[in-house]
């Protein structure tokens, strides 16, 4: 019993560890540069956000990126195609590991 539960411990720890060596690899300004220029392509137009997360438990079980005032210009400055204060992402785990992206869940306020 001792030592299931050791295992048990280990096998959870090494899981925080790397979720929190994710947070601290995957920065606001390093998700910035890796997603905002898909946005900006899929968009067609320049998109401007605050900051960018890591989203792991309010996305749970599946990872998801949490992205804060996202703002959407329209064709003139005064114009706005879409502004958000917070989106989150949800996107199943086993795809991404061959490169494919499937959002399972979509949260915009």
């Amino acid at each position: 019993m001792k030592l299931a539960l050791k295992i048990v411990g280990g096998f959870l720890a090494v899981i925080i560890i790397f979720l929190i060596g994710l947070n601290l690899y995957f920065t606001n300004d390093r998700l910035q540069q890796m997603v905002t220029p898909y946005l900006d392509e899929a968009v067609g137009r320049p998109v401007a956000t605050e900051s960018m997360s890591l989203s792991f438990f309010s996305t749970f079980p599946n990872p998801g990126i949490e992205v804060n005032k996202l703002n959407i210009p329209g064709k003139t400055e005064s114009d706005t195609l879409l502004s958000l204060g917070r989106l989150v992402a949800g996107v199943e785990l086993f795809p991404l590991l061959s490169s494919e992206v499937n959002i399972n869940e979509l949260v915009l306020e």
